[in-house]
């Protein structure tokens, strides 16, 4: 699947950090996530959004780890707003 971009240039850095906003901002932020739902239909944007939080699990795994995150966190922040 190819990676969408935002209308605005909000893409993901390796660390899942936002690549326009603050240092450190999670991504996906807000305008990404508008920007996301403008560019892809509801089933396209939750599988989209499924298969990035899958791979940040994998790629936050040690962060998770060792900041107490929890993955329905990371599911939250990925997922659960294209509910």
């Amino acid at each position: 699947m190819p990676e969408p971009t935002t209308p605005h240039g909000h893409c993901f850095t390796y660390d899942w950090t936002c690549t326009c906003c603050p240092p450190g901002t999670p991504w996906p932020c807000e305008p990404a996530k508008a920007g996301l739902r403008v560019r892809l239909d509801p089933p396209d944007l939750r599988l989209y959004m499924t298969v990035c939080w899958r791979r940040a699990v994998v790629t936050l795994g040690s962060f998770v780890d060792q900041h107490g995150t929890v993955y329905r966190d990371l599911y939250s922040r990925f997922v659960g707003w294209t509910e």
